[in-house]
Order: structure tokens, then C-alpha cells, then sequence
């Protein structure tokens, strides 16, 4: 299940990020993975007291701005 997700987003990221490096592509689909964990949604619930609605929201908006930053073409760990 996992190499079918890392293959999806890197299918995913790839369509919107002619002209990037792969390490670039990688990084941006492992950063996409890393933040659509239940890990981190549990994180924000347990040690940061949100509740569900507020950590599903809070999650899906930096998910948002990761995925707007990439169609755009920014990097943000270059912080162009």
C-alpha cells in the first residue's frame, strides 16, 4: 500500500512540476504523504488538544498551501 501511494503522488506531483529536479518531485510527494497521515492528525489531537474538526481542518489547509505552492511552482524548502 505504501509504494502505491508514493507512486500516485509522485504521478500526481509530476503533472504539475515541468522543469523540477526528481529530488525536487520526491520531496514535495514524500512532504504531501507525511502531512495525509493519521500519525499527524493524531499528533494535533493528542498533544495539541484540537479537536477532529478542528485538526482535519487545520491539516487540509497546509495540505492546501503545500499543493497551491507546487502548481505554482514554488519550492518552499527553497524559499524562492
Amino acid at each position: 500500500m505504501d509504494e502505491r501511494r508514493r507512486q500516485a503522488l509522485l504521478a500526481a506531483v509530476e503533472r504539475a512540476t515541468d522543469g523540477w529536479s526528481e529530488t525536487d518531485r520526491e520531496m514535495a510527494a514524500a512532504l504531501l504523504d507525511v502531512l495525509w497521515s493519521v500519525g499527524v492528525f493524531e499528533r494535533v489531537v493528542a498533544v495539541w488538544g484540537l479537536g477532529t474538526e478542528q485538526a482535519t481542518r487545520g491539516i487540509t489547509g497546509l495540505i492546501g498551501l503545500l499543493v497551491d505552492a507546487i502548481r505554482e511552482g514554488r519550492r518552499p524548502w527553497l524559499r524562492e
